[in-house]
């Protein structure tokens, strides 16, 4: 009996091990386990962060582009104004232009219509902006041919200050 007492109790002793280092194996795999779920959580999150700030990035530099273009179209546009009010100057300087294009340059559309009694746009959409393109049409008939020189030396102006914009916000 004492034989089958030992037997028992060294099963049971087994079984207890047994049970232990399960135990043990289930607690180190259920650690490891969470311990992996959390460090996937975390790679996600950096994931995330890395992706938002590359999205952040993006967005500023477009951003960027588009307020380069912005102010490189400005420049541009004021390159031309330059360009065209020079040419008057210089033609009403040399008395090639009739009265009538010079009070038209000085004169806005409002004007224009108030003075040659057209409809409002609110009265007639159609009319006012058929009006507003024989504004425009009498102020772009409103030129001369200058001198060679007075030409070339405003052509000359008006390339220079294409450069100097394309210099300060071209691509």
């Amino acid at each position: 009996m004492e034989a089958k007492n030992l037997f028992q109790q060294l099963n049971l002793t087994h079984i207890i091990i047994a049970i232990i280092v399960a135990a043990a194996v289930l607690g180190f795999g259920a650690m490891n386990y969470i311990s992996s779920e959390k460090n996937r959580q975390l790679q996600q999150l950096k994931i995330l962060q890395e992706n938002e700030a590359k999205n952040q990035q993006l967005k500023q530099t477009e951003n960027e582009k588009t307020s380069k273009q912005e102010a490189l179209d400005s420049c541009l546009t004021d390159a031309r104004d330059t360009y065209d009010e020079s040419w008057y100057v210089e033609c009403k300087s040399q008395g090639l232009l009739s009265n009538a294009c010079i009070s038209l340059h000085d004169m806005t559309y409002d004007e224009y219509v108030e003075q040659n009694n057209l409809p409002s746009k609110k009265d007639d959409v159609v009319q006012y902006y058929v009006g507003m393109t024989e504004f425009e049409t009498k102020i772009s008939d409103c030129s001369c041919r200058l001198p060679q020189y007075n030409a070339d030396a405003n052509d000359r102006r008006w390339e220079d200050a294409k450069e100097l914009c394309a210099k300060l916000y071209g691509n």
